[in-house]
C-alpha cells in the first residue's frame, strides 16, 4: 500500500512540475495569440497568416546553444523579398520581437531595406 501512495504521488508532483514549468505546448501558439500595443484589434498569427503579400509562409521554433527559445516566421513577399521576424519566448511565457528584417535578392546580393520592425509590422497589419 505504501508503495502504491509513494508511486501515484511522484508521478502527480511529476506532471505538475512539467506543466508548470512549461505551460506553453507550443510557443508558436504563444507567439500567434498574442496582441501587438500599436493594434489591439487583431492578433499577430491573423496579421501574418492573412499578410496576402506574403507567399510561403512558415512558422518555426528552435532553441539557442544558450537555451534560448525563439519563434521565427518567414515568407516571400510578392515583390521577390523576403521577411523574417523572430521573437524570444521568456521564461515566464511572454513573447517579445528581437528581429525583424525585409531582404531582396539582386543578382546574388543580399540588400536589407532599412525599415524598423515596427514600419515591418505596420505594413502586414495593413496588408500591404
Amino acid at each position: 500500500m505504501c508503495k502504491n501512495i509513494k508511486s501515484i504521488t511522484s508521478k502527480v508532483l511529476l506532471s505538475l512540475a512539467l506543466f508548470t514549468s512549461y505551460s506553453y505546448a507550443d510557443n508558436i501558439d504563444l507567439v500567434k495569440e498574442s496582441i501587438m500595443r500599436f493594434d489591439k484589434s487583431i492578433t499577430v498569427g491573423q496579421a501574418f497568416d492573412n499578410w496576402e503579400n506574403c507567399k510561403d509562409k512558415k512558422w518555426t521554433e528552435f532553441q539557442t546553444n544558450n537555451k534560448k527559445r525563439i519563434v521565427e516566421f518567414n515568407c516571400k513577399v510578392v515583390n521577390g523579398m523576403d521577411c523574417t521576424v523572430q521573437w524570444l519566448i521568456n521564461l515566464d511565457d511572454t513573447a517579445e520581437v528581437i528581429y525583424a528584417k525585409i531582404t531582396e535578392n539582386k543578382n546574388g546580393k543580399i540588400l536589407e531595406r532599412r525599415m524598423t520592425p515596427l514600419q515591418i509590422f505596420k505594413g502586414i497589419y495593413a496588408n500591404k
